[in-house]
């Protein structure tokens, strides 16, 4: 029985192993959003069909539809969401991050006042670098 066991947590710990770490930093700008705080989701997606659907959406739709989204899609665990409010001038770390899954993508939503999309799809999410900008955002690759 003890073997057994054994052989489940090694199994378990190296397939948590194989999963990607995350780390990323933020910047926000002292005069981001009208001076106000920002709202930002990390949407990791872990399925093809939630991909389709999330990557297509504006910030603004995220935010008004995301409890929806979480009811259709989270609780099946398709999607992990990490939500923050930064507010302007924060620099912000995330550290060794690791999602529950190996992620299919990573969509990021910043709701800004400002209307337009506010999104970025994320193939390679390992190491980024968001700056929050005044009107929108950008995201590199943290080096």
């Amino acid at each position: 029985m003890i073997k057994i066991l054994l052989i489940i947590f090694l199994i378990i710990n190296t397939y948590g192993c194989l999963t990607p770490k995350m780390d990323m930093k933020a910047n926000v700008s002292p005069k981001a959003n009208n001076e106000t705080a920002i709202p930002v989701d990390f949407v990791f997606i872990f399925k093809d069909k939630a991909f389709d659907d999330i990557k297509k959406i504006s910030a603004y739709d995220w935010f008004l539809k995301k409890d929806q989204f979480y009811n259709d899609y989270a609780v099946n665990e398709d999607i992990q969401i990490l939500s923050y409010e930064l507010v302007p001038g924060q620099h912000f770390e995330l550290k060794k991050f690791k999602p529950n899954h190996d992620p299919v993508n990573l969509v990021i939503f910043a709701n800004y006042y400002i209307s337009g999309e506010h999104r970025a799809i994320i193939k390679e999410y390992s190491h980024i670098l968001l700056n929050l900008n005044e009107n929108s955002f950008s995201v590199t690759e943290l080096k």
